[in-house]
């Protein structure tokens, strides 16, 4: 899957998992060479929108662009969410723009 997000345009993703109990899940983010994370810029993650239980995210503090990041969650009600296979998430950012080349999930 890929997508590009621009400040204040959230992008909703279907998320398909097999139906577990998960301790954690990991959104694996291949951002693109010409439309990569510029320093200062950030990307945050509602797990479970509109009723959100707090954003997860990240934020490029370095001073290059970042072409790929992981990001895990391990908290327990953010996790469970995703326990019965099936959620929509959405992905944004409060400014700037990238582009999303390649976006997997690893519920383990």
């Amino acid at each position: 899957m890929s997508f590009v997000l621009t400040a204040n345009s959230p992008v909703s993703v279907k998320i398909s998992v097999p139906k577990v109990t998960y301790t954690n899940v990991c959104f694996n983010f291949q951002f693109a060479e010409s439309d990569a994370l510029d320093p200062g810029e950030e990307v945050e993650i509602d797990v479970a929108p509109p009723n959100t239980l707090g954003l997860v995210g990240f934020i490029n503090i370095t001073a290059s662009p970042i072409f790929s990041r992981m990001l895990c969650i391990i908290d327990p009600n953010q996790v469970a969410v995703f326990d019965d296979g099936h959620q929509t998430i959405q992905v944004f950012m409060p400014s700037g723009s990238a582009t999303v080349s390649s976006f997997t999930i690893s519920p383990s």
